[in-house]
């Protein structure tokens, strides 16, 4: 007889006639899987994986738990609530290095018992603070993190439609006063980078709040604003090294070029076009500096810079991550062997950086650090470096770190299928908070160096 559970902790088991969906398996060795259900049979669990639908089937007694994840709009009783708290907490106590994951599904279940009194009052406080506001994209962004936050909260639900009819009503409001600010500036006939970045995210975010005929409007605007300032700064930026053909106006006519590529081309055929342009001008710096090779990407590289590159192997900045997305203007060369690193013990790896883009004088730099955790996921942290002068597409620095901002869980996990870990970084630089930003952020400029590390 098949018997299906409750979602519970393996040692203790409530018997239902439902079977349980979107759990998370703990297992004894310390491994999480999220999993769509989960069943019983005598001493056998059966779960299905989330990430690719496997049937997996093991003792019961391989596993510390097969936690509960809240279902948003199911009423749960405040006695359901506080059972399945102590029992996340439970495994918490017992499995440290799994605190992310269990933190979250944790909060969930607390909230459930934290209603807020005061749920209305913020509701309407947030309303009020965009309907005095300008109404622009910040302002209308604000109101909708801020009331889908309380929504998060409303655990069962009670404020959806009043939430949902005040974030209708503000679309129409943000779309009425600024659909004619972008369509005034699309009409404006001269149009560079830093005037199309605007017409773009506001285009984006009123597109997104529109449809039909008034969707389409908008949209044209946009690419009409997009085709002149791809035209004029194809144009400008290609002639900037044929005038002064030298290694600076090089990098500076590149980095023009890979902004267009980067910001503004949308199409296949435009992404075409810039990128015949970047040949080109790869091609002309060529021929007037023989002593570098350009076949990387457009990297001034010297023989020795070359071979110091290729005999670094990965250690060097050559690995990537489908969610950290660099704009490849930087490659970073260890300036001597780092070794095999150890956890919490201080470091410091001279290293050079080449660029193929000219960079702004007033950048602020850093490394984005990134380490495989036990259990699953990578933890990353960013360090600011000291200022440094780029001369002729070259900058050198030290890389120092002593582990501080690791969190006070941390386990190191395997970063390869032979069990190796690694100390991931690269190059960074600092976006700051602004009206489209609400955070700072470190944008990657490199791949990511990987150098092996010890617990």
């Amino acid at each position: 007889m098949k018997i299906l559970i409750e979602i519970a902790v393996i040692t203790a088991f409530v018997i239902g006639n439902i079977l349980i969906a979107d759990v998370l398996v703990v297992t004894k060795k310390g491994e999480s899987i999220w999993a769509i259900t989960a069943s019983k049979d005598n001493d056998i669990v059966s779960y299905v994986r989330r990430e690719d639908g496997v049937e997996i089937k093991c003792s019961a007694s391989e596993l510390d738990g097969v936690l509960p994840v809240f279902k948003r709009g199911v009423s749960y009783s405040t006695n359901e609530g506080q059972k399945y708290i102590e029992r996340i907490q439970k495994v918490r106590a017992k499995h440290p290095a799994l605190m992310k994951q269990l933190n979250g599904i944790l909060q969930e279940w607390e909230n459930l018992l934290k209603a807020d009194p005061e749920m209305e009052k913020k509701i309407y406080d947030a309303r009020e603070e965009f309907y005095k506001s300008d109404k622009g994209p910040k302002a209308y962004r604000k109101l909708s993190v801020d009331l889908n936050m309380l929504q998060y909260k409303d655990m069962q639900g009670k404020y959806s439609a009043k939430i949902k009819e005040i974030i209708d009503q503000a679309k129409k409001e943000f779309v009425a006063v600024n659909k004619p600010k972008i369509t005034a500036l699309a009409a404006g006939g001269k149009v560079d980078v830093k005037t199309f970045l605007p017409i773009k995210i506001m285009g984006e975010e009123l597109m997104q709040a529109t449809e039909g005929a008034e969707k389409e409007e908008i949209k044209n605007a946009v690419e009409k604003s997009r085709a002149i300032c791809l035209e004029s700064g194809i144009n400008t930026y290609s002639s900037a090294f044929t005038s002064a053909r030298s290694l600076d106006a090089y990098l500076q006519s590149s980095a023009g070029l890979w902004l267009l590529r980067r910001e503004v081309a949308s199409s296949e055929q435009q992404i075409t076009k810039i990128e015949k342009a970047i040949q080109s001008l790869i091609s002309n710096v060529s021929n007037v500096f023989p002593k570098y090779d350009f076949s990387f990407r457009g990297f001034p590289l010297l023989q020795d810079e070359i071979r110091q590159f290729n005999n670094a192997g990965s250690k060097a900045s050559r690995v990537t991550f489908a969610d950290v997305l660099s704009e490849n203007s930087c490659i970073l060369i260890p300036m001597k062997e780092p070794g095999v690193l150890r956890l919490h013990n201080k470091f410091t790896i001279p290293l050079k950086a080449i660029f193929n883009q000219a960079q702004p004088a007033d950048r602020i730099y850093g490394m984005i650090i990134q380490m495989h955790q036990k259990g699953g996921g990578l933890f990353q942290y960013s360090i600011k470096l000291p200022s440094f002068v780029i001369t002729e597409g070259r900058a050198t620095f030290s890389l120092e770190d002593d582990f501080s901002k690791l969190d006070g869980h941390f386990v190191l996990g395997p970063s390869d299928t032979d069990g190796n870990s690694f100390y991931f970084c690269c190059l960074a630089y600092l976006i700051p908070a602004n009206d489209f930003n609400p955070q700072d952020e470190w944008r990657a400029l490199s791949s990511f160096c990987a150098w092996r590390v010890l617990p």
